[in-house]
């Protein structure tokens, strides 16, 4: 972070220019043949065996957000830039929308201000309100169930040790991946399918608090049991009769590091990941100065 700074600082690196590298870059990428949905099985795995796929994780989560930043840029763009973005951008979303426009929120219509006359901004707001950016089984875009059968294929071949011995120079050891794009795994995966899989259970959090404004009515418990222990530990009285007007806790008395884990939320994410995460840190400095 600090090379990072002093380097903006410095003016030694063009931070508008770089993000729209990276913008194109990602959406380029993600624009290849390799990317087409009406590829055979076959196609895939020579795709996935001479390394195509190496990339993907990367370019499939970040192109949004470094399109994004290049709308706080857009005064330094020239109009060539610009109609080159419009023009990649536009031919990405058409090739992979399967989904109809929705209107974005206030947020990311003030987000994506820059972007209001690109024919498919409301798609862009879309996928921008979308937790798993777009992808996943459900997602918007054909790439998310695409990205699921190219990873299939991937722990197919896999299977033998002569096969995962191929894959590891391009994809790493740890080629089982959790397939929600939000999750740290989804990146560095696991070694074993077994592990993985474990791991995915974690995430079928079904059981919800009731009390509106509870944190866990949005998080959820992956047990009946769990819920029932916090509804008795927390909301000790029937839904009505402790509605008031919500006292708000200070700096002190929070500890979210010790709440995460009382409610049991830690599952794919490591303490650690907890105590480094910015959020975390941002909090847990202004308890500091207030203690």
């Amino acid at each position: 972070m600090a090379s990072n700074s002093h380097l903006t600082a410095q003016k030694l690196i063009n931070v508008a220019r770089e993000e729209l590298k990276l913008t194109l870059l990602c959406i380029h990428y993600l624009s290849f043949d390799c990317f087409k949905d009406n590829l055979t099985d076959h196609h895939i795995e020579s795709y996935v065996m001479d390394g195509h796929y190496s990339f993907l994780p990367y370019a499939a989560v970040h192109w949004l957000g470094h399109l994004e930043a290049c709308c706080s840029f857009f005064k330094e763009y020239t109009e060539a830039d610009i109609n080159h973005l419009t023009h990649i951008l536009g031919g990405f979303v058409n090739q992979n929308w399967r989904d109809g426009t929705r209107t974005g929120s206030t947020v990311t219509n003030s987000r994506f201000r820059a972007l209001q006359r690109f024919p498919a901004i409301g798609q862009i707001r879309k996928l921008a309100t979308s937790k798993a950016y777009g992808l996943g089984r459900e997602g918007s875009l054909k790439l998310g169930p695409f990205i699921l059968r190219m990873r299939c294929n991937i722990e197919e071949v896999a299977s033998t040790e002569n096969g995962k011995s191929s894959l590891v120079s391009f994809y790493g050891d740890r080629l089982f991946k959790c397939e929600l794009p939000y999750c740290v795994h989804f990146h560095e995966g696991f070694t074993s399918a077994h592990s993985r899989d474990q791991h995915s259970d974690k995430h079928q959090r079904l059981f919800e608090c009731p009390h509106a404004g509870c944190h866990m009515a949005v998080v959820g418990f992956a047990s009946d049991q769990q819920l029932k222990s916090h509804l008795a530990s927390i909301h000790p009285n029937p839904i009505g009769d402790d509605e008031e007007f919500p006292s708000v806790a200070t700096f002190q008395s929070i500890s979210i590091v010790e709440r995460v884990i009382d409610e049991n939320i830690i599952g794919s994410v490591s303490l650690d990941s907890v105590l480094r995460h910015p959020r975390y840190v941002s909090i847990s400095s202004k308890c500091h100065c207030q203690s």
